[in-house]
């Protein structure tokens, strides 16, 4: 097997680098990756067409059924209809955060009245707490009495 020398990329064999760039056996990645000596085709810029049908591979699909191209009328249809779709699907999540945000404030509020009770509660029971406390003072029993 012969012995194939690579060159880094954007370096020619015109450029050179050494001896051995100017020798047949030197490629560049490019070409080493593809595996062949042509040159590597650059896709088209610009846009691609819009195909009705996925490309598939395996044997479902046949090939006549394959890579149907839409006219720029079919295209701008679909583009319509996309957008329209788009439109509608957008409004109902922005209802459904709107109802969200509506049943957070409901939620809020209903835990706000409880904590209020909630705290008025807490300041009643200290004051009967304290209350007691004194009389347990004014007959001289101990507070802190051991449970054990």
């Amino acid at each position: 097997m012969a012995q194939v020398d690579v060159l880094p990329p954007g370096r020619s064999q015109e450029q050179g680098m050494s001896s051995t760039v100017s020798s047949p056996g030197v490629v560049s990645i490019e070409q080493a990756m593809t595996g062949s000596d042509r040159p590597v085709k650059k896709h088209k810029s610009g846009r691609k067409p819009v195909f009705s049908t996925p490309r598939r591979s395996d044997s479902l699909f046949f090939a006549d059924e394959c890579w149907k191209v839409y006219t720029p009328a079919q295209r701008k249809e679909k583009l319509r209809q996309a957008q329209a779709d788009f439109r509608d699907r957008r409004t109902e999540y922005i209802k459904r955060l709107e109802d969200t945000v509506q049943q957070c404030n409901c939620k809020l509020e209903s835990l706000q009245l409880t904590l209020d009770k909630v705290v008025d509660e807490r300041l009643t029971l200290r004051y009967k707490n304290s209350l007691l406390e004194r009389i347990l003072v004014e007959f001289g029993e101990d507070l802190n009495p051991s449970i054990f």
